[in-house]
């Protein structure tokens, strides 16, 4: 469903959906994606870690990240923001702040490669 209202939101983005870090590791791998979903708890691995793969192996062409929890943990959300990732978003937002959320990450993530560069 989450994927629908994304595509919904983002017509003619390429969506592809895993449910496990190493599906999430190899579509990475596979694709040159703009923003990755990653879920902090995922079945296989903590989702920060699968972060901080998806990070290690792709350095500066990293796609933007944003990962989701169901968990209202203020703490959770500042570990994610220390561990470098720029925006954490909690599953119960609803889809449209979802989409500001992967619009803000992207923008970073265009910054971040091209500075002096503004997404609008």
């Amino acid at each position: 469903m989450l994927g629908e209202q994304l595509q919904a939101i983002f017509p003619g983005g390429f969506l592809h959906v895993v449910s496990t870090a190493n599906g999430a590791l190899a579509a990475a791998n596979q694709h040159p994606f703009d923003v990755v979903l990653l879920d902090l708890h995922l079945a296989d691995i903590d989702g920060l870690d699968t972060a901080d793969k998806l990070r290690a192996r792709h350095n500066a062409l990293c796609p933007a990240i944003v990962l989701l929890s169901g968990h209202e943990s203020e703490g959770l959300m500042h570990q994610c923001e220390r561990r470098g990732f720029g925006c954490a978003a909690k599953t119960s937002l609803s889809i449209v702040s979802l989409a500001k959320t992967v619009e803000n990450a992207l923008a970073r993530r265009v910054a971040s490669l091209w500075p002096g560069v503004r997404v609008s």
